[in-house]
């Protein structure tokens, strides 16, 4: 009862979001945990999530920032340089509503242009039961897989791995046709395949398919990776002046990052000695492997 009660209190919060921003005429894009609750589970209140996922474009990133200040929504300090979001809380009673807004949808910069946000919206689909749009079932899939290769080195959560499964039921050989063109163009063919075993799904393509495959995207499916490995596959993509700010953004954050980070206060010495911390900490795992061998 109590779940069914908190999902009730979410979905006319995530309504009152998407009023805001269509009031403007914005074009957006709720996609992961949020969109597929109300488009591929019987019942949204089955698929677990912590925050709201939304993608706009580059251009319209401070609209949307303005609208959701001046309707009672507060910012999150992040790294926003760097993750190409900006998250936004509103508290209702005892609850707290999380949106993420993106206008990237990875950090890591290689994937960055995987999709971009007109391709997305040029192919949406309706969302049931909501005023928004998400993305179709074939980049969802993309996506979904993706997202946990990158960020979360082949670990996924229980409900991730059903997400991947209930995008792919029930689908006709044409759709998987055109499935596997469009991780062709995109370079994802290995990561794919990947997610699709660790979720007891059979793969579309063959051992001979994949075996010739170069693709750069395959670095995460590294064993081991390393945030020093990360970083410098990130650095591959970037010019040189592009790699200073990449660096300065790591290891020197801005100052309402620390002190949202750290409860600090403004004093500078404080300030001082947690950027040292960060530097130290950083510097000490930089080449510990992040994640253990991955098996299936």
């Amino acid at each position: 009862m109590y779940s069914e009660a908190r999902e009730l209190v979410f979905k006319n919060q995530l309504e009152e979001f998407c009023g805001l921003l269509n009031s403007e005429a914005l074009p957006f894009l709720i996609f992961k945990g949020s969109a597929l609750a109300y488009d591929i589970y019987e019942d949204p209140v089955l698929r677990p999530r912590l925050d709201t996922d939304v993608l706009v474009s580059l251009e319209a990133r401070a609209t949307v920032e303005n609208i959701l200040l001046s309707h009672g929504y507060c910012l999150i300090p992040n790294q926003s340089a760097l993750l190409g979001q900006a998250s936004y809380f509103k508290k209702i009673h005892h609850m707290t509503f999380i949106f993420d807004v993106h206008w990237q949808l990875f950090a890591p910069i290689p994937l960055r242009a995987l999709f971009s946000f007109s391709e997305l919206w040029s192919e949406r689909k309706k969302i049931p039961f909501l005023s928004a749009y998400t993305v179709e079932d074939s980049s969802a899939l993309i996506l979904s897989g993706v997202h946990w290769v990158a960020h979360h080195l082949l670990n996924p959560e229980p409900h991730w791995i059903t997400d991947i499964q209930l995008l792919s039921k029930g689908r006709s050989q044409i759709w998987w046709n055109d499935f596997k063109k469009k991780c062709q163009a995109k370079g994802v063919q290995r990561i794919l395949d990947q997610v699709f075993k660790a979720s007891n799904v059979v793969s579309p393509w063959s051992s001979m398919e994949l075996q010739k495959l170069r693709e750069p995207l395959s670095y995460y499916l590294k064993k081991n990776r390393t945030t020093l490995s990360d970083c410098l596959m990130d650095l591959k993509f970037l010019g040189a002046k592009d790699r200073l700010s990449y660096l300065k953004f790591h290891f020197f954050p801005n100052i309402e990052f620390m002190e949202a980070r750290h409860g600090a206060s403004s004093d500078k010495n404080i300030i001082i000695l947690f950027y040292l911390k960060r530097i130290i900490k950083g510097l000490l795992r930089i080449v510990k492997p992040r994640s253990k061998n991955f098996s299936l």
